[in-house]
This record gives C-alpha cells, structure tokens and sequence, in this order.
C-alpha cells in the first residue's frame, strides 16, 4: 500500500513558526534599506491592500496588469519587485526556521510523528475514520510505503521525520530507510519512500507563481518566454529538469491514500489539484482511492455538526470545482472518497520547540 502526505505552510505555522505572507509583510513593508522608488511604491502597494496580498502568487500574476502597456511598470521593474520579495522573503524563512531549537526538536517529536504519520485516522470523525480504518484492514497483511511531497521551503518537515530514521538534509544515502510494525505475530516492513519540495528549498532554486499563463493578468507578457519560466511553477519547474513535478506526479498517481495537510486548495496550485481528481476516479488493481483533507478554519468549531458538514461540503465543491467534465461525470464517486478533518491536532507537538536546551 502506499500513501502519501501533501504538506503545506500549515505545519511549520502549526509548530509556532511566523511563516505566513503576512508574518512576512509586517517585516518586509517596513524595511526601507537600499529601496528605489519603485520597490519602495510595490511595498506601499502591499501595506495598502495586505488582505489581497495574503494570496500573494495569486496577486503577484494579477499586478502584472501594472506592467507596460496597460501600466507604467517595465517588465525589468516588475521583475526586481517580485526578486526582491523571492531574496527577502527567503532570507526571513531561514531565519524563522533557525529559531527551532533542532535537537530539542529532533529528539522530542518521535510520538507526535509516529502519531500522526502512522495512526492519522484517530484525528477524523468516527464515521470518516471507519471508512479509513476498513480500508486498512483489506490490506493489513500488505506492507506501507510513505511517501512525501512538500511544498515549503523549509526543512522542518524531514527533521519531523528522524525518528523514523528519515532525514534527508545533508545526507547522500539514497538507500530506503525501514521500520517494523508487528503484525498478527509476523513482522510487516514499512518503508519510507520519497520526499519531494515540489517547490524548491533553501539552497536550491525557489519557485514562487502562479500555475499558468491564464493567471497573468497581462496578455502582453504571455509570449515572454523568460517571464513564463521565472513565474509560472510548471514551466520553471519543467526548465529546470529538476524532476520535482514529474515524481510528484508519479507518487500521486502511485497512490492508494493521500493525505493533506497545512494547505489551501487554491487557484496557484491548481495542476495538482487536477491531477489529484484524475487519480481519485481511476483505480490502481481494482482498488479505491481515498482523499484525506486536514483543514484548519479558526472561525469554524470541529464540535459543531454544522460547521463540519459545511466544511465538508466545501473542501468537496474546491476539488470538484478543478475537475475536467470528463471527471465531473463521477461527482457521486469523487465525494465518497474525499474525507475531512476540521481543525485537528494530527501535528500538535507535545514540547516547545524553541526552548533552549542548555
């Protein structure tokens, strides 16, 4: 069986890190050093109107309708406001992850992981869980392989991982790492599969866009092949040859149960939400597939029936909302499989990661 995690900017905030773009803005509006004129007026128009920029690779594709001819910006101009916000807001990603104390962090999380990684069906709803937990116990003589597709640029999430022996920063061995699990007195060998930042990570190229040309409001720019490969995700990721997109795809399609965690399902992301809604109606050896959403909304309560149904409703209508119609013909089928989790504790760490170990 394999089952993967999408993880988004969702658990390094859920750890206590400021990682959101409006963390950010707090810092990066007020930091005047060394700006021109027109980094200086791309920040006021940030500061001015933060609630649209919260979605900021949604809003970076519809400020290029400020670019010439429609507007006064010059391509170059547009391209050192976004460079230096990708500099700068790298810069303070790094800094935040510093502040984990990463031993206290590594050495404490082994039951926060082995919790959620392993036995993540107890943060659903009893009706939702049942369904998981059947599901599980067809294949329970089989053994799981977990795979990874992040879309941070921090490390935090594979440091999360080292208690079950998977760390892959700075380290060169590409063979599989294992555990056992006992299982009806004979012993099943999980493994840990891959782990993919589908979006770059620190020390390697970062990709910050939108998901294609539809989403740059500027039609002038939809030829400019440079503009195309520095801000839309796909192209650059294809360019590149890096290979992220293309595993990832790979995994997905690979998959028996996909769990995501930390994100929204927005427009930017759109190709894999795409492809997630392909793999949800196709069957791998006659077997279903299940789509597990954790979503976090502070305005709704996990103990109100309502807001649970509504929250489900949602989550179901976004993905369904990405689906071709040759897709949206199995509507029935597709919300079947999409099982939620509203404002669960799945990653709830149970120390202080920024506490000083002397």
């Amino acid at each position: 069986m394999k089952i993967t995690y999408l993880i988004g900017n969702g658990f390094d905030l859920n750890i206590g890190l400021k990682t959101s773009f409006s963390d950010f803005f707090k810092e990066y509006c007020n930091s005047k050093d060394h700006d021109d004129e027109v980094i200086e007026n791309f920040k006021a128009e940030i500061c001015n109107n933060t609630f649209a920029w919260s979605d900021f690779e949604f809003q970076m594709g519809r400020y290029a309708h400020e670019v010439e001819p429609l507007g006064t910006l010059s391509i170059q101009d547009y391209c050192n406001c976004m460079e230096d916000f990708r500099n700068e807001i790298v810069t303070y990603l790094m800094k935040e992850e510093k502040r984990i104390n990463k031993t206290v962090f590594i050495n404490q999380c082994d039951t926060a992981c082995v919790r959620a990684i392993e036995y993540p069906a107890q943060y659903m709803r009893p009706g939702h869980r049942n369904i998981l937990e059947d599901y599980f116990s067809k294949y329970n003589a089989e053994s799981r392989e977990y795979n990874f597709i992040v879309f941070n640029y921090t490390h935090t999430f594979e440091d999360f991982l080292t208690p079950l022996g998977y760390n892959v920063v700075g380290d060169n061995d590409d063979g599989p790492r294992h555990w056992t699990a006992e299982n009806d007195d004979s012993m099943v060998l999980d493994q840990l599969g891959e782990l993919i930042h589908v979006h770059g990570e620190f020390g390697n190229a970062i990709l910050l866009g939108v998901n294609d040309k539809q989403q740059i409001d500027n039609p002038t720019l939809i030829e400019n092949n440079e503009f195309l490969w520095n801000y839309i995700k796909p192209a650059a990721n294809e360019i590149l040859g890096e290979g992220q997109d293309v595993i990832s795809k790979r995994i997905i399609e690979e998959s028996d149960i996909i769990y995501i965690y930390g994100m929204s399902i927005g427009e930017t992301d759109k190709i894999w939400w795409q492809t997630i809604m392909k793999w949800l109606c196709a069957e791998r050896d006659s077997r279903e597939h299940h789509l597990v959403v954790f979503s976090y909304d502070p305005e709704l309560s996990r103990n109100s029936p309502l807001d649970n149904i509504r929250n489900q409703k949602q989550i179901e209508n976004k993905f369904l909302s990405f689906a071709p119609d040759s897709i949206r013909v199995n509507e029935d089928k597709i919300r079947k499989h999409i099982l939620c989790s509203l404002n669960s504790d799945i990653f709830k760490l149970d120390f202080d990661p920024f506490v000083s170990d002397h």
